[in-house]
């Protein structure tokens, strides 16, 4: 579900891509979109979710997490 249910959640959210923009800058965007699409089909070929298992994103909820504090 994505929807953003509540303040707490609308800042979780920005965080956690504002990591992805962080990390894309790092090594460009077309770079990392190609290594985020590369690791989702590993993921994907070995049975696990191409989403919650991937370490971009898990990643980007740890930073998100972390960071809340700041803002609320």
């Amino acid at each position: 579900d994505s929807r953003i249910i509540d303040d707490k959640a609308f800042i979780l959210s920005i965080l956690h891509e504002t990591k992805h923009a962080m990390e894309s800058q790092k090594i460009g965007l077309t770079n990392y979109g190609l290594k985020y699409e590369r690791t989702q089909r590993i993921l994907e070929n070995k049975n696990f979710d191409s989403y919650w298992d991937h370490g971009e994103e898990i990643k980007a909820e740890s930073f998100a997490q972390k960071e809340l504090k700041h803002w609320i």
